[in-house]
């Protein structure tokens, strides 16, 4: 099943505020609108302050994610797009992420 925008993101609220997520956003082929069958769901998450505080948990908020939304998941911090020593392919998949990224998500 192709998952909407909406979708993902009705699914995804819960476990995003359950993990105390600042903002989440969604981006790839999902965001462009051009998911298949196949796609996998890119998160961009500002876990600022949340509860992600180790490899565990992260794991654990990646294994709900895909088994609220039947799909693989991928998750990429905000901040690790914020480095200053990023090759240069990184940073056109850093721009690339920021243009076509659509927020899902803001915690209170």
């Amino acid at each position: 099943m192709i998952l909407t925008i909406e979708q993902i993101a009705k699914k995804s609220e819960p476990i995003l505020r359950k993990y105390e997520i600042k903002e989440a956003y969604l981006f790839g082929s999902v965001a462009r609108g051009e998911a298949t069958e196949e796609s996998d769901v890119d998160f961009l998450i500002d876990r600022t302050d949340s509860k992600l505080v180790d490899l565990f948990i992260a794991a654990d908020f990646r294994e709900e994610l895909e088994k609220a939304l039947g799909k693989f998941v991928d998750v990429i911090n905000t901040h690790m797009m914020e480095s200053q020593t990023m090759q240069v392919q990184r940073k056109m998949m850093r721009d690339n992420i920021l243009k076509e990224r659509v927020l899902i998500y803001t915690g209170e």
